[in-house]
């Protein structure tokens, strides 16, 4: 999971961008590092995820009626952990396995690969923290590169050595919001496998952008063709290199958190002292959990009743099917301002599809 940190309402995120100048406060533990936390149990090993099939080459997207564009995907789920992945190729290289990362302000590679592919930098080096570690990042600029052959604007990436990416068997970035941003809307079908986008890429925003409040608007036909079981407010904050989004959970009668809807995250995450706060039931049980520079297992807690901007998750929800307290992972995100956790591609999945509405301020679980 991958969190650059823009100036705007979403002030808390999983991590945080330090200037390289004035960090030299900040302790460097720039290799992964693996910490446990809590009492000794079952620890549910890190998500193995599949990639795309390489031999598809920079192709395979399909247009659609009214200009949509689908896009194959990869669904990595197993053990109660989900991820979605895509083939991207870069200055005509590839394809490169990319995991599709909503909660991603921005979109990241490895360090690895940006060298071998001699892209050009951008700016000064940058100091990235996330969960009790710092890393180093740099930006360098993308002329042409494409997802499943689906061109994109050219841009600027964030280079980072990010544990469990990189080596063999393994993705080597992730695309974040800020490229989705562009098209609009993006809809996640996990039964189908693919990604769909309404139309043509438009530019980024010039200037921040703020959307509070959910518009009302007609989304095509390709992206939603009935209603849909949750129709919920989505935070948007854009600016021209970062798109921060984020929703309301509420646990039982607690104060609701914000939570960052992040389909990068293969299980949901609450953040340990909100977990302590709302007392939520501790597991014997630790899930390995990959940050932007280390590697820890920290308690999973059982949610109880939990909902999401009223909308409550119950058997209702499902179409009949009751759904359990579900076993979250916890993490310490540090004090960071106002977020709660992370509503993670394991719930998403449970619905069969999201939208994400960028341009209206919405997400819509279960969109047939």
């Amino acid at each position: 999971m991958l969190r650059v940190i823009g100036a705007g309402a979403l002030t808390a995120l999983a991590l945080v961008l330090l200037s390289a100048c004035g960090s030299s406060s900040v302790a460097s533990k720039r290799t992964a590092v693996v910490a446990r936390t809590g009492s000794a149990g079952k620890v549910v090993p890190l998500l193995r995820l599949a990639l795309p099939d390489p031999s598809a080459g920079c192709r395979g997207v399909h247009r659609l009626g009214g200009g949509a564009e689908r896009i194959p995907a990869t669904v990595s789920d197993k053990h109660g952990q989900v991820a979605v992945l895509v083939n991207v190729c870069i200055q005509g290289r590839g394809p490169f396995p990319f995991v599709v990362d909503t909660g991603a302000s921005s979109t990241a590679v490895d360090a690895g690969l940006v060298k071998r592919l001699g892209l050009t930098e951008v700016g000064q080096p940058e100091k990235l923290m996330g969960p009790g570690c710092v890393t180093d990042g740099q930006e360098h600029r993308v002329a042409r590169w494409s997802i499943a052959g689906l061109p994109l604007a050219p841009q600027t990436l964030t280079a980072v050595k990010i544990p469990e990416m990189g080596g063999p068997g393994e993705p080597v970035g992730v695309i974040g919001s800020d490229v989705f941003n562009r098209f609009g809307a993006l809809r996640i079908d996990f039964r189908r496998r693919d990604l769909v986008v309404p139309g043509r890429e438009r530019a980024a925003p010039r200037r921040a952008v703020l959307i509070t409040r959910p518009t009302i608007s007609q989304l095509p036909a390709s992206l939603i063709r009935g209603a849909a079981q949750f129709d919920a407010p989505m935070t948007v904050n854009a600016s021209p290199d970062t798109v921060l989004i984020g929703t309301v959970v509420a646990f039982g009668s607690h104060q609701p958190q914000e939570f960052i809807p992040d389909t990068g995250a293969v299980i949901s995450v609450v953040d340990s002292a909100v977990a302590s706060l709302m007392g939520l039931k501790r597991l014997d049980q630790r899930t390995t959990q990959s940050t932007i520079c280390s590697v820890i297992a920290s308690p999973d807690v059982l949610t109880g009743p939990w909902s999401i901007a009223g909308n409550t998750f119950s058997s209702a929800s499902l179409a009949g099917q009751a759904l359990a307290p579900q076993s979250v992972a916890t993490m310490d995100l540090g004090g960071l301002r106002g977020v709660g956790g992370f509503l993670g591609a394991d719930q998403m999945s449970r619905f069969g599809s999201v939208v994400f509405d960028y341009s209206g301020g919405r997400i819509l679980l279960g969109a047939h």
